[in-house]
């Protein structure tokens, strides 16, 4: 038995010969089930930018059915569908435009240090700044317990020569 090529748009197998996989690749069956597979994972706005650009389906709004379905040229969508399409869309597009607006407004490093500065005294930026400001002696606010330094008087009471 040799190799078998498998369609996964069209769930099927065949020998695979070139022949046999261009006459496939060709065939009406795989180009329509090609369609219909990228226009059902197709994103909101593609969707109604294709849609708007179409007529409505006279038959599919009478009957419900259309015989073309995936592939029929013209759109299966109402105009009120449409539009509540576009109403999700800008809602969308809004969130993120917020979300960007947001990130926009936090501080920058620069601001952050500065502010860092001004309430210990030091510069963060420093070898002595950074000592003085991870020190455990110094209250630091913005670390928390387990980022400071242990204090020296835990280790004394290890013994060294238990270790393995």
């Amino acid at each position: 038995m040799g190799r078998r090529y498998i369609c996964e748009y069209c769930d099927r197998s065949f020998v695979d010969e070139l022949s046999a996989r261009q006459k496939h690749l060709r065939s009406i069956q795989h180009i329509r089930k090609k369609q219909a597979y990228y226009s059902s994972i197709r994103d909101l706005k593609t969707l109604v930018e294709e849609e708007s650009k179409k007529e409505t389906c006279g038959r599919f709004q009478r009957t419900g059915e259309c015989t073309f379905g995936e592939i029929c040229v013209h759109s299966h969508y109402s105009p009120f569908e449409l539009e509540t399409f576009r109403r999700q869309l800008a809602e969308k597009e809004k969130s993120t435009c917020d979300v960007k607006t947001i990130a926009n407004n936090l501080p920058s490093v620069e601001d952050w240090l500065a502010k860092v500065k001004k309430q210990t005294g030091t510069d963060p930026k420093t070898t002595d700044g950074l000592d003085s400001f991870y020190s455990p002696e110094a209250s630091n606010p913005f670390l928390p317990v387990s980022l400071q330094k242990p204090p020296l008087e835990i280790f004394s009471s290890v013994s060294l020569t238990d270790w393995g």
